[in-house]
């Protein structure tokens, strides 16, 4: 919305807009938290978090130091961005704040500008989540920057430069390629890096887009997705001790998917836009998903 443009109120601002809006969502966030701790939690015994969404980043050429480091600067920049402040220290990544000081200075001008917390708002943000919520679709190919353009954009301030292997499977998205054991490694970085032992991770949302067109119903490459991204959090669970306590599928109908419209579907449910009453009618991906949960496991 603020930094790309694609999503309401369309403003492309990547280098200011975008991380003004993120601080005040950090500090609203905080607030909220707070507000809850103190005056409801110990009547409700609720739980609150929040939600981010992250590829997984695997180095282009994982020989390459420099595609290594862009790599963690991806992630530092998609994810540590709000999840740093939060389950760390009440601050933004290093790496974020050394990389855009770095790219200021050698563009002689303010390419991106950082707000700064302040160290009673450090003390404030940090700590303020309950639960670490996970959304995650994807992976991408990471390789340093050409390091020396000082257009404002994620690329160009992050000094990174975005792939995916041609092997992987494309969904009906241009931007979703099918890559389980991405979210495998996702899911070790951030126990890794946010949550440990302490703090439980659940997967809110996760799925790939079909197109409106050819057999809406038998989602083949829904299933497959399915399959091979729940397995890849089951290993993550028994494997990597990650203290993974939900999966949580994209959508349980089609919706409206912004500026793409209708045309993208994450549903396990089929909507007949076309009819008054809104038909909804189960896919195939329906079945084996209602299957996993009331097995609590694959079928056989």
């Amino acid at each position: 919305g603020y930094g790309t443009g694609e999503h309401p109120p369309g403003i492309t601002d990547p280098g200011v807009a975008s991380y003004e809006v993120a601080h005040t969502i950090l500090k609203a966030h905080a607030k909220v938290w707070h507000l809850y701790n103190d005056k409801y939690r110990s009547q409700q015994l609720g739980k609150v978090g929040l939600v981010l969404n992250s590829d997984w980043a695997e180095p282009n050429t994982p020989a390459s130091s420099e595609d290594v480091r862009a790599s963690e600067r991806y992630l530092q920049f998609m994810l540590g961005w709000f999840a740093h402040p939060i389950f760390v220290d009440g601050d933004y990544p290093e790496i974020l704040k050394a990389q855009i000081q770095a790219v200021n200075q050698h563009c002689s001008t303010t390419v991106a500008q950082l707000p700064v917390f302040t160290e009673e708002e450090k003390s404030w943000v940090k700590g303020t989540a309950d639960f670490f919520g996970l959304s995650h679709y994807t992976s991408r190919l990471v390789s340093a920057g050409a390091d020396g353009t000082c257009a404002p954009g994620y690329e160009s301030i992050g000094n990174f430069s975005l792939h995916v292997d041609p092997s992987w499977p494309q969904a009906a998205s241009s931007w979703v390629h099918v890559v389980p054991w991405g979210l495998r490694r996702l899911l070790k970085f951030v126990s890794q890096e946010y949550t440990g032992t302490e703090i439980p991770i659940y997967i809110a949302g996760n799925g790939v887009p079909t197109g409106d067109t050819g057999d809406l119903i038998n989602d083949t490459l829904r299933v497959d997705y399915f399959r091979q991204y729940i397995n890849e959090a089951l290993k993550a669970v028994k494997h990597d001790a990650v203290d993974v306590r939900s999966y949580i599928a994209r959508s349980l109908v089609d919706g409206f998917e912004g500026p793409l419209g209708y045309s993208l579907k994450f549903g396990l449910h089929h909507v007949d836009f076309e009819d008054s009453n809104r038909a909804r009618t189960p896919k195939a991906s329906a079945y084996f998903y209602s299957s996993v949960i009331e097995k609590n496991g694959f079928p056989s």
